[in-house]
């Protein structure tokens, strides 16, 4: 099992401006939305620790767990879900 922060209202994945410093002062690394994989330990710590607060300006975040070890994340208009492979599965049309 492992975590991913994600975002969950339309707008867009954005850290507030004390989740960056936070991030930063943990991990020694600059905080690029871009360039952190969202299971990154540090960064669900931060969103954790700092619930509502490490939310950006355009975003509501919030951590998932995952079965597995393969995710990608889905986004519609900022709004984002975690697909898995069982998901992935259960769309399947099967003609007989």
């Amino acid at each position: 099992m492992i975590k991913v922060v994600i975002n969950t209202c339309y707008g867009g994945f954005g850290l507030s401006k004390e989740a960056e410093e936070l991030y930063e002062s943990r991990t020694g690394e600059f905080f690029c939305n871009y360039d952190t994989p969202r299971h990154d330990p540090a960064l669900v710590d931060v969103v954790e620790d700092l619930g509502d607060a490490a939310s950006g300006s355009f975003s509501d975040l919030t951590v998932v767990r995952v079965e597995g070890d393969r995710y990608y994340i889905e986004e519609y208009d900022g709004y984002e879900t975690v697909v898995t492979p069982a998901d992935i599965e259960r769309k399947w049309v099967v003609v007989a």
